[in-house]
């Protein structure tokens, strides 16, 4: 994505965050078909489960992250939050590290002929 629009890291980081889920989720589904095939599970009966249990699993993860969301203040700000607290979010740090690399500087200016690691 840092090809296609270099200098726009939002772009990038919504791009990697459909990507992973995608692949994750594909992987996932085909390892389970292939254990219901194992299984002699009719595939269409298993593509129902699945498609059944994604919506509800859906439906469940949103309502709790906006529940915790919303119910905890400062869940990812260190310094409001009490001692020992494990609600730290360290994920950001990194998806701001990856948007800025990729999407700011970008990957022409890491490794095309001019780059660094041409």
């Amino acid at each position: 994505m840092g090809y296609i629009y270099p200098g726009r890291p939002i772009a990038n980081v919504v791009f990697k965050a459909l990507i992973i889920s995608t692949r994750s989720h594909a992987l996932s589904f085909f390892s389970e078909f292939k254990l219901a095939h194992y299984m002699k599970i009719a595939p269409r009966s298993m593509f129902v489960a699945q498609v059944t249990g994604t919506i509800i699993s859906s439906i469940v993860n949103v309502a709790a992250s906006w529940w915790l969301l919303s119910a905890m203040e400062n869940i990812c700000v260190p310094e409001k939050l009490p001692k020992g607290s494990p609600w730290t979010c360290p994920g950001m740090t990194v998806t701001y590290d990856n948007s800025v690399i990729w999407g700011v500087v970008g990957p022409m200016r890491i490794y095309y002929p001019d780059g660094v690691y041409s």
